[in-house]
């Protein structure tokens, strides 16, 4: 199951859940079809039961409980109609899409013919491990001398940065410590640049790790002000991690972070 078909899925979901509390909320609300008309610029309201020939009925102001009842009652039939058309939409779509999509072609052809096959389209398997090699380049100890050696046996520089890199490697999570990125005239290193698979989109993970250094602080605001300018934004695709001499990193709330960005 791709993106699109999960967002839908999930989708059609949501609106026969609507549905059954619209059924379940307001099935006491009075029947009839609510009718206004404005004479000499005051408003005037009329309703008219099942017997669609019968002649409306004028709702006194002392009633004005059964006018918003019969306006609840418009919107609630107008809501109902509109999920079922849009969920039977849906449910048309996903019931008529093939049982092959492209992405999944390459790997159903026969084994000897895929061989002389080079792939149009990658699977996510395929794709994450064609950006990591394309990018990957390990920081060893030479180039480090004095960082921290992570799980997957790379070179980085603090501690903070180690616990980082270990939590995405154990999240099963393409990344590249340092990668170069090109933003006008200033070169930056972001600390991680992860691989949002699903969505073909690579986000940056930078960790502040001196925030209560004033001097510290202003670099880092300056950093993440050329980010967005970059169109790396908060909470989209720039993840932010922070942490001070008295406050250190908090792992478990950058590993939810970071899944909750990748949609897991």
């Amino acid at each position: 199951m791709n993106e699109i078909d999960g967002a839908l899925i999930e989708r059609s979901k949501y609106l026969r859940d609507v549905i059954l509390r619209l059924d379940s909320d307001y099935s006491d609300l009075p029947e009839g079809t609510l009718y206004r008309c404005i004479r000499n610029g005051k408003q005037y309201f009329y309703y008219r039961g099942h017997d669609r020939f019968a002649k409306p009925r004028y709702i006194r102001q002392s009633e004005a409980g059964l006018i918003r009842g019969l306006a609840q009652r418009k919107y609630v039939d107008d809501l109902r109609e509109a999920c079922e058309a849009e969920a039977g939409a849906i449910d048309s779509y996903l019931a008529e899409l093939p049982a092959v999509r492209a992405e999944e072609l390459y790997d159903k052809t026969e084994e000897d013919v895929r061989e002389m096959i080079d792939p149009v389209v990658d699977n996510d398997v395929r794709f994450a491990l064609r950006w990591e090699r394309e990018n990957y380049t390990p920081r060893l100890k030479v180039s480090l001398p004095d960082g921290i050696e992570t799980e997957r046996g790379e070179w980085v520089r603090s501690k903070s940065e180690c616990m980082i890199a270990n939590m995405l490697y154990k999240n099963k999570i393409p990344y590249v410590y340092e990668k170069p990125l090109k933003f006008g005239d200033f070169m930056f290193k972001p600390d991680f640049t992860i691989l949002d698979v699903r969505r073909r989109r690579e986000l940056i993970l930078e960790h502040l790790g001196k925030m209560g250094d004033p001097d510290y602080a202003d670099v880092a605001v300056f950093k993440l002000n050329i980010f967005a300018r970059a169109g790396y934004f908060a909470g989209d695709r720039l993840l932010i991690s922070m942490e001070t001499a008295n406050k250190p990193l908090d792992i478990q709330a950058t590993e939810k972070m970071v899944l909750h960005a990748l949609g897991r």
